[in-house]
């Protein structure tokens, strides 16, 4: 059997400098456009890294699937066709929506998707996607950064925080735990990296 790729994951450093970019245009930015597609930025980010969920499944939410009291989204139409509820208890990724919907809620036209643009289109992956590599860019950060990165990167975070790969492919969502073991091999690189690094 073939033996899987192991894939781009950023660490935790390199996912919030992204932000700290995307909170930094929010600042400075000179229209109200820029600043609309820098406040939705930052509640992707933070919502992508706090819940491992695929761009598309992203892209796919609505205003109505997430519950604010119940601190999770449902996802609607996941991967394999399913609806699901993922929970969110990272509070600066609820403060990132909760500066976002008020700037949505202002656009006019706009259908039942949570992440619009300025003009209320439902976001696509591929235009977050420009906005992304363009803050990694920014960030000096060399490596092929990309959305499904950051689903890469909270799901390697989960297993080496637990060590737990059965809870892992529940946060996952995936069918097959063999999708999952790749995790374990980042983490075993991790270390090896660590050891070459501490000359041990």
């Amino acid at each position: 059997m073939r033996a899987q790729r192991i894939p781009t994951v950023l660490n935790r450093k390199e996912v919030e400098w992204l932000i700290a970019i995307a909170e930094h245009d929010i600042e400075t930015s000179e229209t109200e456009h820029e600043r609309f597609n820098a406040t939705r930025n930052v509640a992707i980010l933070r919502l992508a890294f706090s819940t491992g969920l695929r761009i598309g499944e992203i892209c796919n939410l609505n205003v109505d699937s997430i519950f604010p009291e119940e601190q999770r989204l449902k996802i609607v139409d996941g991967k394999f066709g399913n609806n699901d509820y993922q929970a969110i208890r990272k509070k600066e990724t609820w403060g990132a929506l909760e500066k976002y919907l008020p700037l949505r809620d202002t656009v006019e036209g706009k259908g039942p998707a949570l992440f619009i643009s300025f003009h209320g289109q439902r976001i696509q992956g591929r235009q977050f996607s420009r906005d992304l590599k363009r803050y990694a860019l920014r960030a000096s950060i060399t490596k092929n950064v990309h959305p499904h990165c950051l689903r890469h990167s909270f799901l390697s975070e989960f297993y080496r925080v637990t060590k737990d790969i059965v809870a892992t492919q529940k946060v996952a969502r995936h069918k097959d735990i063999s999708s999952t073991m790749i995790y374990t091999h980042i983490y075993d690189q991790d270390i090896v990296d660590g050891l070459v690094q501490a000359n041990l």
